[in-house]
């Protein structure tokens, strides 16, 4: 088996971190990604698949839950754990202020891609049509299959959208109603990037809790803000 290199987007004001199995354990691979991306500091927080968030700073310590983190922070380094789940990432180069989603399929059914817009309005007077949003690794489409009875849990509009059946079977997008909840808070579609949304399921590099079963491990996602433009005191 072929396992693929971790990558690293950077662009002159952020970098994102795209972990997968050739990482250590999350907990001995903080370091190893807050070194990679040239960060002082690095935070997770305890994830619950809501969406509850916080501003984080350097001198933030607080162990907390949730599923959402923003920064505005240069040099503070934000990330999330998945295994299946999308990583969604957000950046305002307006504001230069960014932040990092955690959307399994109850989080995205709660609304965490909308919340996160909604945070970044409110922290940073981020207008959604300037957000350049990045998704992660997770469980895809060809692989993500579902019970008959999980349909009720999407509103049906988007039903044709995001659900396919092969085999007898049904198959959920979950990338896909992500991408479609983000375009109805004003997100533009040119602006959201999936070129880093591979499936976890059927890509082996990746860890994926459907594949694995109880032997499965998390890959970090993660980004950090590079070159300031303005002063922001959290």
């Amino acid at each position: 088996m072929h396992i693929k290199r971790t990558k690293i987007y950077h662009s002159s004001n952020f970098s994102i971190y795209f972990g997968n199995k050739t990482d250590p354990k999350p907990s001995k691979a903080f370091g190893l990604i807050q070194t990679k991306l040239q960060a002082k500091s690095f935070t997770v927080f305890t994830q619950v698949h809501g969406t509850q968030g916080h501003l984080v700073s350097r001198k933030d310590s607080a162990k907390r839950t949730g599923d959402i983190l923003l920064t505005c922070n240069p040099g503070c380094a934000i990330g999330v754990l998945t295994a299946d789940c999308l990583p969604i990432i957000f950046y305002d180069p307006n504001n230069h202020a960014c932040a990092i989603a955690h959307a399994g399929w109850r989080g995205t059914v709660a609304g965490v891609a909308q919340e996160t817009v909604r945070l970044m309005h409110s922290s940073f007077r981020t207008d959604p049509s300037n957000l350049q949003v990045y998704f992660g690794p997770s469980a895809q489409v060809c692989c993500y299959e579902v019970d008959s009875g999980f349909s009720r849990y999407i509103e049906k509009q988007h039903h044709s959208t995001v659900f396919i059946f092969k085999n007898k079977k049904l198959f959920f997008d979950n990338a896909k109603l992500n991408h479609l909840k983000l375009c109805e808070v004003g997100v533009l579609e040119k602006n959201i990037s999936l070129k880093h949304n591979v499936c976890t399921i059927c890509d082996c590099s990746y860890h994926s809790y459907r594949r694995d079963g109880k032997s499965y491990g998390h890959q970090v996602t993660a980004v950090s803000l590079t070159e300031p433009r303005h002063n922001c005191s959290i």
